[in-house]
């Protein structure tokens, strides 16, 4: 989700991207009553993952699409009223190849000179390297960019097997970082993984071990990135799933790349949300510097949408909602926050799914400050 610089709401699914009105209406200018479907590929095996907005209006969707018998990282971009950009690519559309049979781009992000930087994972074999952690980066028309790397891609193996990315950020320097699951083998106890480039594509040699961080913060387990965040002051904030079950798990790391020793404990800060699973999904940093979390707590059989909001030293903030936790009942049957972003005075939009009468539903909130 992001929000247009008119105020208008955009809401991105794997297959359909919405607009509302800054009071919620679905918006009647935006392609069939306020929605268009996103479809990388004529034969329809495509998905959406990221979602940008230039401050021109333009809307930049990222995801993959099949080429043949592989999958490309996929870039479209739609002008302000939902139908494609003649200016950009091929009518709209254009997709890269880093060699392999799946590349993905998760997240897209628009520099302050109009280039447009996507972030994901590549394909690099059956054999190790396997998945790698990837960028892309391109110029405003949609033609590779020669000064990032080679052709305007790179990748880098962080853990010898299944690196998949989650998130992708944009240093107000132009460093480019990923951030997502690594692992030895097929996924089993997976790490954090982060990559940082310098602005022409190199591995950032001030960030880790010659751009690369690989950690479990000395707590093994399972730990699943889903969205990251970068603080004014260079701190990076990745939340997901960690050590403990039933919990939200956020991590703030140090501009260099180390654990944030300030923050929680010794960088991580678990919070048990009762029994059953729970996954946070979405982050973002408040001016003030506390940083609200957005997810899900599952008891079975319900998914409860849940928000928190933390202190910049990682403790619960009182003074949001009921103790610092918002819970969202929706048609009271379950739900889902995916996403955040921010509203105008202050307020919080967050967007995911819902259930109404055994359907799923798109859902969308603004919360008070």
């Amino acid at each position: 989700m992001t929000v247009a610089p008119d105020g208008g709401i955009l809401l991105l699914g794997p297959t359909l991207l919405s607009r509302f009105t800054p009071d919620g209406r679905p918006d009647e200018a935006f392609g069939v009553a306020g929605a268009i479907p996103i479809d990388f590929a004529a034969d329809g095996v495509s998905a959406a993952r990221g979602l940008a907005v230039q401050p021109d209006g333009r809307i930049l969707v990222t995801g993959y699409t099949r080429v043949g018998d592989q999958y490309d990282v996929a870039v479209a971009r739609y002008l302000g009223d939902g139908t494609p950009d003649p200016d950009f690519g091929v009518g709209g559309l254009v997709s890269a190849d880093f060699g392999g049979d799946s590349d993905q781009g998760q997240a897209v992000l628009v520099q302050p000179d109009g280039r447009i930087v996507v972030a994901g994972n590549a394909w690099m074999g059956s054999e190790p390297p396997g998945n790698d952690l990837a960028a892309a980066r391109y110029a405003p028309d949609g033609t590779p960019d020669p000064g990032f790397g080679t052709g305007g891609k790179v990748s880098i193996d962080v853990a010898g097997r299944t690196d998949l990315a989650a998130a992708g950020l944009l240093q107000p320097d132009g460093r480019v970082v990923v951030i997502g699951r690594v692992a030895d083998g097929g996924g089993d106890d997976p790490d954090l993984g982060l990559v940082r480039w310098t602005v022409d594509g190199r591995p950032d040699p001030t960030f880790g071990t010659a751009g690369v961080v690989r950690t479990n913060f000395g707590r093994p387990g399972w730990w699943q990135p889903a969205a990251a965040a970068l603080q004014p002051d260079g701190r990076i904030v990745v939340v997901g799933r960690g050590d403990t079950a039933g919990a939200y798990a956020v991590t703030r790391l140090d501009p260099d790349g180390t654990p944030d020793l300030s923050f929680g404990v010794g960088g991580v800060v678990t919070t048990p949300l009762g029994a059953g699973d729970a996954t946070a999904r979405a982050v973002l940093v408040q001016p003030d510097g506390r940083i609200v979390v957005a997810g899900y707590a599952n008891a079975d059989p319900i998914s409860t949408a849940t928000v928190l909001r933390y202190l910049p030293d990682g403790t619960v903030d009182p003074d949001f909602a009921r103790g610092g936790r918002a819970e969202l009942a929706f048609f009271g049957a379950g739900g889902q926050v995916a996403c955040l972003a921010a509203g105008p005075d202050g307020t919080l939009l967050v967007a995911g799914s819902a259930i109404n009468v055994n359907a799923g539903v798109l859902a969308l909130a603004r919360l008070l400050p």
